[in-house]
């Protein structure tokens, strides 16, 4: 899904920096330092590290690989244990945080299967290739896009309260 996500400069780093910082607090809230705190501070100060880099205009790219350990690494932070309140909320705190990519990813692939195109090929039917369409510059779109992972992150953290 972050690879999907990795469309303009920056938004797949940046939104890694604001998962990996979300679980830094959801780990931390929930007791203290585990190793989902640590893997996922880890992971927040080397997004964040690489991210003036990345920022449009990029001189340096995550491409393929980086994006896809970038999406592993969340990933397997997410399923540590660190955030399970109750069994029914194991997996929710998690999706809430990932929720833009995994639309995003949901949306291509039905996209791609109603317009019986593969489901592999690239193409511009992307939450951040829309929000490029109707007028936004590319750094506009990325900001933006950081906005909503981090109103998903809030929301998550504050799920996690409620269970």
């Amino acid at each position: 899904a972050l690879n999907l996500l990795d469309g303009l400069d920056g938004l797949a780093t940046g939104a890694g920096a604001i998962f990996a910082a979300g679980f830094v607090y959801l780990a931390l809230a929930r007791g203290g330092v585990g190793p989902a705190a640590v893997l996922s501070g880890a992971l927040a100060g080397a997004c964040l590290g690489f991210l003036p880099y990345n920022f449009s205009p990029a001189r340096v790219f995550l491409g393929d690989l980086g994006s896809m350990f970038l999406g592993y690494w969340i990933a397997a932070v997410s399923i540590l244990g660190g955030f399970k309140t109750a069994t029914a909320f194991a997996l929710l705190v998690p999706f809430i945080v990932l929720l833009l990519p995994l639309l995003d990813t949901g949306y291509a692939v039905v996209r791609r299967l109603w317009t019986r195109q593969p489901l592999f090929r690239a193409d511009r039917g992307h939450v951040h290739h829309r929000l490029l369409g109707w007028g936004l510059s590319q750094r506009g779109a990325v900001l933006l896009l950081y906005l909503v992972c981090v109103m998903c992150t809030l929301l998550a953290a504050a799920v996690a309260r409620l269970g």
